[in-house]
């Protein structure tokens, strides 16, 4: 028989142990070759040992899944356990939510039921009572989140917007977004959309100049427009803003006229009250009629579809420098604090984000101005009085220690006087009934820890509303 001489072994000093060549090939990842092998130089120049050292590590990365299949962590170089955060995601009907969410005010409700009993009882057992309210304002949170969404994807909408429109006008515009990651009530999403269109296309249509009027008033051939979103204040704010040429003041003042929107001569009215009059259905300064603009509907259904979100808009021009629209929308529609006002025996809710501070009727002095309203010295400054008995329609008798609360609203303020001011407490919104949804300056009703029904008032309406008295006055 042939015998054959025995096959040389490499070298005890030459051998790699696996444990060591591991590290190298896990660095390496997926990228296999030799990426995986730390970049060792090619077979041909390697001796044995070196080679039977590299096939060992290069079987170590196809161990992992098999690993991690059995239930076993996967490890790091350094021997520790690799946790790496594995988010799931599951669909869940809308209708639950919903009813999950109505629960939710149901337990802030009881919740007010509970305090209300331990005041009348005279209980002093604030721990639990403490305790409840954590709990309750804890799941509240996590139950309106659910229901948040991003609003990036009506920005991203408006991208495509801006490229038609700049089209069509023969206006290059150039779009920019930020706060797209802003998160607000899944209703607020799907209902913001047209308002955004249309003031996009005011900003590109009557904002931004032609080209070369852009270039000769020295500004950049492309028209900006920007539109960002923030959380402020328990609202969302959405700013339109473009560096066009403005609004022409004397321009909406001509067209209010002809309109028999407004009789005067505009002097006593300030800058915003005179801009209010582009959202009056109807109305356009456009010369002529386009696919665009000239229709006099698209500002009319801002603040139309804004109402019906309990929110408001601002806006702010300078001639020559561009317009800035500003939206106002509260961040849910289902659970705000609120503050609890007495007049005779009706107990009304104002929103707690629009009081700015309120004050004893005997530290104010009030007076009666030609335009038949009345103004309340606040702070230096003179603020418009609403008496809500009055605004109502109900008597009263207003006592001497009544209390003036101040309200901001919509860029403007307006006072309150009422009887007493109780306190602070979560307000479940609930709607009107059909028969008073259309009520003047109330936004909806809350049931209060007595089981009482207590009326949500409207500060934007409230501030609109003595805004329309002074215009209406000063025209007259």
């Amino acid at each position: 028989p042939l015998h054959l001489p025995p096959r040389p072994r490499a070298p005890a000093q030459e051998a790699v142990p696996v444990q060591e060549a591991a590290p190298a090939a896990v660095a390496g990842g997926a990228g296999g070759g030799e990426e995986a092998l730390g970049a060792q130089p090619a077979t041909a120049d390697r001796g044995p040992g070196q080679v039977a050292a590299s096939m060992a590590a290069a079987t170590v990365p196809s161990a992992e899944p098999a690993e991690r299949a059995a239930g076993a962590e996967p490890t790091t170089p350094d021997g520790g356990a690799a946790r790496a955060a594995v988010r799931e995601v599951i669909r869940v009907d809308a209708a639950r939510i919903d009813a999950l969410l109505d629960m939710v005010g149901e337990l802030v409700i009881a919740e007010n039921m509970v305090f209300e009993h331990r005041q009348a009882s005279g209980t002093q057992d604030m721990e639990s009572a403490t305790q409840l309210h954590r709990v309750t304002r804890q799941l509240q949170d996590i139950a309106m989140s659910i229901r948040m969404l991003p609003i990036r994807g009506v920005f991203r909408k408006m991208r495509r917007l801006a490229r038609d429109l700049s089209v069509k006008t023969g206006k290059p515009v150039e779009l920019h977004l930020s706060g797209e990651e802003t998160e607000v009530d899944k209703s607020l999403v799907e209902s913001i959309g047209d308002p955004l269109v249309h003031l996009l296309r005011n900003s590109v249509d009557h904002g931004i100049e032609p080209e070369e009027e852009r270039l000769r008033l020295g500004k950049p051939a492309k028209g900006q427009v920007y539109l960002s979103a923030e959380h402020h204040s328990g609202d969302v704010r959405i700013i339109i803003r473009d560096d066009g040429r403005g609004l022409d003041r004397a321009k909406i003042l001509d067209k209010a006229k002809r309109k028999g929107i407004y009789h005067g001569d505009g002097a006593e009215l300030s800058d915003s009250e005179v801009f209010e009059f582009i959202f009056y259905p109807g109305f356009s300064t456009a010369e002529q009629v386009t696919s665009v603009s000239g229709r006099g509907v698209g500002m009319d259904v801002v603040r139309r579809n804004l109402t019906d979100l309990k929110g408001h808009i601002d806006v702010t021009s300078e001639p020559g420098r561009g317009t800035t629209f500003t939206l106002r929308i509260p961040l849910t529609l289902a659970i705000m604090d609120g503050m609890l006002l007495r007049v005779g025996e009706r107990i009304y809710t104002i929103p707690l984000n629009h009081v700015r501070e309120s004050t004893p009727i005997g530290e104010t002095a009030i007076s009666r101005m030609p335009d038949g309203g009345e103004r309340v010295r606040i702070r230096g400054r003179f603020v418009p009085l609403v008496r809500p008995a009055q605004h109502f329609g109900f008597a009263h008798t207003t006592p001497r220690d009544a209390v003036v609360v101040c309200i901001e609203a919509g860029g403007g303020v307006a006072a309150l006087l009422v009887d007493e001011v109780i306190g602070q407490q979560q307000t479940v919104i609930k709607a009107l009934p059909p028969l008073v949804s259309e009520a003047r300056a109330v936004s909806g009703c809350t049931i209060l820890g007595t089981g009482r029904l207590s009326l949500i008032l409207d500060a934007n309406a409230i501030v609109e509303h003595t805004r329309t008295n002074h215009m209406e006055g000063a025209a007259a």
